[in-house]
């Protein structure tokens, strides 16, 4: 398994088992609720994430302190938010710069 695009309730559970798959490059997943992201940082080649905030009825939109686990995950490259309403520039200062973030946020 190389690629994953979650589309359930993203539960620690859930994030641990993506965590523990070796492969694993992408993952892609939809936050509807706080969650810590922290055991995505323990996936060995996980390069790639990208989280949606939830729009729907009850939009949900991250506090930017949500992705501050991530600064840990070795090989990741490439964070992509979409409709979190977070600046780029700022997550990549909690992320040490080390990751392109792109921050998109759809009309």
């Amino acid at each position: 398994l190389q690629r994953l695009d979650y589309r359930g309730w993203l539960q620690p559970e859930v994030l641990r088992a993506v965590a523990a798959q070796p492969g694993l490059v992408e993952f892609a997943a939809r936050l509807r609720a706080p969650i810590d992201l922290a055991p995505l940082a323990t996936a060995p080649r996980l390069a790639v994430i990208e989280l949606r905030a939830h729009g729907g009825a009850v939009a949900y939109h991250p506090a930017i302190g949500q992705f501050a686990p991530l600064a840990a995950c070795g090989q990741l490259r490439r964070l992509r938010l979409v409709d979190c309403g977070l600046d780029s520039g700022a997550v990549g200062e909690l992320l040490r710069r080390r990751v392109t973030v792109q921050a998109v946020e759809r009309l």
